[in-house]
């Protein structure tokens, strides 16, 4: 339902600057200047102005919920979750690195220079109800970043959710 009322306000929006500014270029650069023409591409573009406002509110609104209901989720899965200790110097850090080369393309030249990208995912085992279960969780920080972090941490914990173990939260508050 929201996500119908931010494409028909966007549509609205759209339609409204588009026919605003054709009535008011069309009032002005007419052969007599029309001035009912110029008002009402004004209020058309009083719409645009209103309809992008409702818009706005509307995603900004979503936006908020979606990210309260994210906190909520980790604060609850650290509140009720399972808590579980982690030796850090245990986790395996698994990258790839590739290149990727970019264009940017201008009207006088193209620019091509390579991009380094890197994926890194932290792979983690631990016992649970005497079971070994692994973990994997994608991170955007640099292996060797992490190395050092957890090198000087030791220690930290994974909270898992006891009802869905595919929902978990590792504590890595101490990487800036």
């Amino acid at each position: 339902m929201q996500q119908r009322a931010i494409l028909v306000l966007s549509f609205l929006s759209s339609s409204f600057l588009f026919l605003g500014c054709l009535l008011i270029y069309f009032g002005i650069y007419s052969f007599f200047f029309y001035s009912p023409m110029v008002a009402l591409g004004v209020l058309f573009l009083l719409g645009f102005v209103i309809t992008m406002t409702m818009l706005v509110i509307i995603l900004f609104r979503t936006s908020k919920k979606d990210a309260i209901q994210k906190v909520s989720r980790s604060i609850n899965l650290l509140n009720n979750g399972i808590k579980i200790p982690i030796d850090l110097e245990n986790v395996r850090i698994k990258s790839n690195s590739w290149n990727e080369k970019k264009v940017i393309e201008t009207t006088i030249y193209d620019i091509d220079f390579d991009e380094e990208r890197t994926q890194t995912i932290l792979e983690i085992e631990t016992e649970m109800n005497g079971t070994t279960q692994i973990f994997h969780l994608p991170t955007e920080h640099d292996p060797k970043t992490l190395e050092m972090y957890f090198a000087m941490q030791k220690t930290t914990f994974l909270y898992i959710d006891p009802n869905n173990p595919r929902i978990f939260y590792l504590d890595l508050n101490f990487i800036p």
